[in-house]
């Protein structure tokens, strides 16, 4: 029973859904909204996804701390687990998810530092 209750919380945990949803001040659209307050970044015209397309330095892939932008969408790759990149994404199903992320259809991987 001990296994399976720790590959049922390892699962929870791999998938997990936070309880916080856009931040005060947010548009409706919040994914970089959400990115910009996790990296500090005042200016409002990183809200628009694609902004963050030109944001720090340019990554040739996937990497753990690198930003990803697909149409309409950025988020962070925070973990790469039993051949998964895991992200951290705000707006995903308006909440803000952390879990395995399909990286297809990214146009650009940006380094924040």
């Amino acid at each position: 029973m001990r296994i399976l209750t720790g590959i049922f919380l390892s699962a929870l945990a791999f998938n997990a859904v936070h309880a916080e949803g856009r931040p005060a001040g947010c548009p409706s659209m919040w994914c970089g909204c959400y990115l910009r307050h996790q990296l500090g970044i005042e200016d409002p015209a990183f809200n628009l996804a694609s902004r963050w397309a030109s944001y720090g330095s340019r990554a040739n892939r996937p990497g753990v701390g690198e930003i990803y932008i697909i149409p309409h969408h950025v988020g962070r790759i925070t973990g790469y687990e039993g051949g998964q990149w895991i992200c951290t994404d705000g707006n995903w199903r308006n909440t803000i998810h952390t879990g395995p992320c399909n990286l297809r259809g990214t146009y650009a991987y940006r380094n924040p530092y």
